[in-house]
């Protein structure tokens, strides 16, 4: 039998500094982000994903907003906004999300290696795809599904939706050049 993952690690992606836990389960794997720059957080994340690797759970805070989304068996997107600039609360309900959508949390580079992970045997070194997305853009909004480009640049070399190339390692977690990973389990 495999070990399941249960890693943690840090590095930095250009000026901000990324934070990262993965944990894997019975149920599928949880992942977490908290990006910062010179100390303030800019974004806090918790992304499940089940064990087919599909995505089942956001939670996501922004400046202002937090925001949670979860797919229903109908293949819709469910959730809510809640933003503290006087609008209240968006209710995200019906929103098209078919069994093999996606979910892109914009410059969120543990959103980007989870899409990796869950496209890993799909996705040959050297090849492309183009795949169904919801956007979440960085205040938190969230867009309906549209074509999303990924890039298999080799083995472990991916570029999601034209952003920055990143590495995922045999685990299924990001490489970072100048980062860190340790094991969360003794």
């Amino acid at each position: 039998m495999n070990r399941l993952v249960r890693l943690a690690g840090w590095g930095s992606v250009g000026i901000l500094d990324v934070t990262w836990t993965v944990a894997e389960g019975r149920r599928g794997r949880r992942w977490r982000e908290v990006v910062s720059r010179d100390g303030a957080i800019i974004r806090s994340l918790l992304l499940e994903t089940d064990v087919d690797r599909r995505f089942s759970h956001l939670e996501l805070s922004v400046a202002g907003v937090l925001l949670t989304l979860h797919p229903e068996s109908d293949g819709s997107l469910h959730g809510n906004r809640v933003a503290d600039d006087g609008s209240a609360i968006s209710h995200v309900a019906g929103l098209a999300f078919g069994s093999g959508s996606l979910l892109r949390v914009e410059g969120s580079l543990i959103a980007d290696v989870a899409i990796a992970w869950a496209l890993v045997d799909v996705v040959r070194p050297g090849d492309g795809e183009t795949v169904q997305a919801v956007a979440i853009d960085r205040r938190g909004q969230v867009a309906p599904r549209a074509p999303l480009g990924i890039q298999r640049i080799d083995d472990r070399t991916w570029q999601i939706g034209g952003g920055d190339p990143f590495e995922m390692d045999p685990r299924g977690v990001p490489s970072f050049g100048d980062g860190r990973i340790e094991a969360l389990e003794g």
